[in-house]
């Protein structure tokens, strides 16, 4: 090779290590981690970000060429893994970890550590040439401020169902004041005055039920998603429910046999069907009169193997095609300015997408309206109790 070919091969690689530096700059730069693995799954480098979160890896230099199924090694060997099924069965969790980064369809997913109480987005991106790009961002910020859009929501709801709680707790006291009374002009009359007293007392014992149920709904905080059964919470809140729409309009609840399991959040859920409750009874009430025949029907049932279906419908005038299809934007509303937020579909649009399923409307003029939120059906939960391993 000549002088000038040297000096050109010289130049080349001067300029491929320049390029090499600032790529390295740039990706210590990214307030999140950085990995990336070749087609053959084997580590290629990592991000400063990527190391100072699992300092148990040891540098680029002697992790790389090692597989994806050797990394996880090394953190389940470390003990950092927070998945707790990794060391029951190691193998399988490995298998499972290298399938889900060979899954050119496999969508993001949230990450909660209990022990630091953090959230991370986790998304692995494949480039043209087939190597996987694992990004990790912290995203605990963006969910505490989720979570106080949530409460404020929550708050509204509870606003809304104050109406109807207040129009039956007014009933309850119009009750006990009435025996009391009664009591207060005959209280010669022992008979009497233990009628009157038990009468009284039951009103009584159900103003408490009432109220105790209300606060158990307020008071529920936002919390991680767990696994529960749509059919209990509502079982549990069918009292709540009736009285928060009123006696004058019947509640029928049909709740399917068999129905699974979902990863949700309680608090969000009820509130979702206390929403699409209150907006049903709005529904019946503005077509019907308040002590007109109406009806809403709740029912759960199985949507195929994978999903749960939770429905609310009602005998209203149904909605026209344009307003179903703007019906969860949010402070989308079809009522006067300054009445309602247009708050409340969307908060249930939101808690059906971020459980991972979707929510859909079947209406129309002069037939009524159902809403149905369609939730995946739960896999075996798994705490998070440490940092993830490397994704």
């Amino acid at each position: 090779m000549g002088g000038d070919g040297l000096d050109t091969l010289t130049a080349e690689l001067a300029a491929l290590r320049g390029e090499n530096a600032m790529l390295r700059e740039t990706l210590d730069a990214i307030d999140g981690t950085v990995a990336v693995y070749g087609p053959d799954l084997r580590y290629r480098f990592g991000n400063r970000r990527y190391h100072e979160l699992f300092p148990h890896l040891p540098p680029d230099e002697m992790l790389a060429g090692r597989h994806y199924a050797d990394v996880l090694a090394l953190s389940i060997d470390a003990g950092t893994v927070a998945d707790r099924s990794a060391y029951a069965d190691p193998q399988a969790f490995i298998a499972r970890r290298v399938a889900e980064i060979g899954d050119r369809d496999r969508k993001s997913r949230e990450l909660y550590n209990k022990k630091t109480d953090t959230w991370a987005l986790i998304r692995v991106k494949w480039t043209p040439t087939g190597n996987r790009v694992a990004l990790r961002v912290d995203i605990t910020e963006l969910k505490r401020l989720q979570q106080e859009l949530l409460r404020s929501q929550r708050m509204e709801t509870i606003g809304r169902i104050s109406g109807g709680v207040a129009h039956d707790f007014n009933n309850l006291l119009t009750v006990i004041i009435g025996n009391l009374e009664m009591i207060r002009l005959r209280p010669d009359d022992p008979a009497r005055v233990r009628a009157r007293s038990a009468a009284a007392l039951a009103a009584a014992e159900a103003g408490a039920q009432l109220i105790r149920q209300l606060l158990t709904f307020a008071q529920r905080d936002i919390a991680r998603p767990r696994i529960v059964n749509p059919n209990v919470l509502l079982a549990g809140m069918a009292d709540l429910l009736r009285r928060t729409i009123g006696q004058a309009i019947p509640l029928a609840m049909a709740l399917g046999p068999d129905v699974g399991s979902a990863n949700i959040d309680a608090s969000q859920f009820e509130s979702a069907i206390v929403n699409l409750l209150l907006n049903a009874r709005e529904a019946v009430v503005a077509v019907r009169g308040i002590d007109a025949t109406g009806a809403i029907t709740l029912t759960t049932r199985n949507e195929g193997r994978d999903m749960i279906a939770v429905s609310v419908s009602d005998t209203g005038a149904g909605m026209t095609e344009d307003v179903a299809a703007q019906a969860f934007e949010p402070f989308f509303t079809t009522k006067p300015m300054g009445t309602a937020s247009g708050l409340g579909l969307s908060q249930v649009y939101g808690f059906a997408a971020g459980a991972g399923g979707q929510a859909r409307i079947d209406s129309a003029p002069g037939r009524g309206t159902t809403i149905t939120l369609l939730l995946p059906r739960a896999a075996p939960a798994n705490e998070s109790q440490g940092v993830s391993a490397p994704p």
